[in-house]
């Protein structure tokens, strides 16, 4: 096979992460925030943890007004209740959503 071809397995493995980028039409209605950020393989701000990889970013949660958590969420009040303990001095609000798209 020539080198310049594109197998099926090279191309999904190309496109695997768009997944990142869109969500179902289902949602469009929430006002969701998106981080992505893109760096070389062996950067050193990448972290490896439990088989994902992710980059650390910058401090957000003084811009954080409010989570809402999906409405199937196990532990909803357990999260909240840690949350509201760690980040006292922001006063995030945390609602469960009743959204019918679960």
């Amino acid at each position: 096979m020539p080198t310049n071809v594109l197998r099926p397995e090279i191309i999904n493995e190309l496109l695997i992460n768009l997944r990142y980028l869109t969500k179902h039409a289902a949602f469009k209605e929430e006002q969701e925030c998106r981080i992505i950020q893109i760096k070389q393989l062996g950067n050193k701000d990448i972290k490896i943890s439990d088989g994902y990889m992710y980059i650390e970013y910058m401090e957000i949660q003084k811009h954080i007004e409010k989570i809402w958590f999906a409405p199937k969420a196990t532990g909803f009040e357990l999260y909240k209740d840690m949350l509201k303990h760690k980040h006292q001095d922001l006063n995030i609000e945390c609602e469960q959503s009743q959204s019918p798209f679960a």
